[in-house]
């Protein structure tokens, strides 16, 4: 391993210890009191909580989307030839005055 990683994981450990839960718990814990108190805005309240749901959901969230990306794909994938392509249908293509649709409210269109 090199010192880089040594480093990335030291401080994943540190965001995703048992340290980190604690803090988040007293930063709640200091929340309730502040609205107890009626010192909070609501905007604080909601980023706080939403901060901390990320920082402990966010590995089992990756894991999860990691997982999903390495599943088979149902069904068989094939690759279309360059003959069996078909050309899309140009504006020059249509009969003028010709119309795609009865009900629509645009006669000629």
């Amino acid at each position: 391993m090199t010192s880089v990683e040594i480093a990335i994981n030291w401080v994943l450990a540190q965001l995703f210890g048992p340290l980190s839960v604690a803090l988040m718990a007293l930063a709640i814990a200091g929340l309730g009191l502040k609205m107890l108190s009626g010192r909070v805005a609501p905007r604080q309240a909601v980023a706080l909580l939403l901060g901390c749901f990320i920082l402990v959901v966010a590995a089992s969230i990756a894991d999860s989307l990691v997982s999903q990306a390495s599943m088979p794909v149902a069904g068989e994938l094939r690759v279309i030839e360059a003959d069996e392509q078909r050309e899309l249908p140009t504006e020059r293509d249509r009969r003028p005055g010709a119309q795609d649709n009865p009900f629509s409210p645009y006669p000629n269109n």
